[in-house]
């Protein structure tokens, strides 16, 4: 554990980079020995005044991140009321808000964004981790544009990558989660990537513009293999779509590695007909 000097953590205001589902009650924006940094609040254990379990977990995986593409975890500490966790801040927030606020969008830099979150999936996935959570609300971009893989509440580390449990975000999550697989590999994760992609390159929420209720959606995920439907204009390169739909493929075995995905995308990065 890397323990925090509470005397020298300033509180600003409550932060709009909180996780969609998220189980930290409270994110602030804050600096802490004079550098800027998230502020992840939990209330303590009312019964023995301790950190709850689920912070623990997090910073435990989170303390190693050492990654140019992971968000760095700062430390953890608690005042009278709260366990803290700090990570870095970036100078322009979540992806989501960077898709918001960014139109027209650089396809090229766009890319590159997808590229730095495989990058750090990758490292991800090297050191046994499952996100579980991967959109463009757990991105988060720096001042430079480039893109670093945060918001860890619900990843699980597991030396087989066998997970029981059952999470996802819906409109991210893949079959093999909303139809209740008891046992789920890394793949879920780059089905995740491919919805990233969808909502990168559309500006909106895979699945948007559907009306149908949440059940249907997800039954047609499953059984229909109903994928993101959405015009594939001529700016973005026939290669980034092929690519979205290996990382959507039904059967998780066909989807790619981050590193075949990290691979893919520096060759459209290296491509002379890219849209600069």
């Amino acid at each position: 554990m890397t323990p925090i000097d509470t005397s020298l953590l300033i509180f600003g205001p409550k932060s709009a980079m909180a996780a969609i589902r998220s189980p930290f009650k409270e994110v602030f924006d804050g600096t802490y020995k004079g550098e800027c940094v998230l502020i992840h609040a939990l209330p303590l254990n009312q019964s023995t005044g301790k950190a709850v379990p689920t912070l623990l977990r997090i910073s435990a995986l989170m303390r190693k991140a050492r990654h140019p593409n992971v968000l760095e975890f700062v430390g953890m500490g608690s005042d009278k009321t709260r366990s803290l966790m700090l990570t870095e801040a970036t100078d322009h927030g979540t992806l989501s808000n960077h898709l918001e606020q960014n139109s027209p969008r650089n396809v090229r830099g766009s890319i590159k964004i997808l590229r730095d979150v495989a990058n750090g999936m990758r490292w991800v996935h090297d050191n046994g981790i499952l996100h579980r959570a991967l959109t463009a609300a757990s991105i988060h971009v720096t001042r430079a544009g480039e893109a670093k893989v945060g918001n860890f509440e619900f990843a699980r580390q597991d030396a087989l990558f066998g997970v029981r449990t059952n999470f996802g975000i819906p409109s991210y999550a893949a079959p093999e989660i909303l139809s209740r697989t008891p046992i789920y590999t890394e793949k879920i994760d780059v089905y995740s990537f491919a919805m990233l992609i969808v909502e990168v390159v559309t500006t909106q929420q895979p699945f948007a513009n559907i009306k149908a209720p949440q059940a249907t959606l997800m039954k047609y995920i499953v059984q229909r293999n109903y994928r993101p439907v959405f015009v594939r204009t001529s700016e973005w390169p026939a290669a980034l779509f092929e690519l979205m739909e290996k990382c959507w493929d039904a059967n998780p075995v066909l989807r790619p590695s981050f590193n075949e995905i990290v691979e893919c995308l520096e060759a459209i990065l290296a491509a002379d007909a890219l849209h600069q």
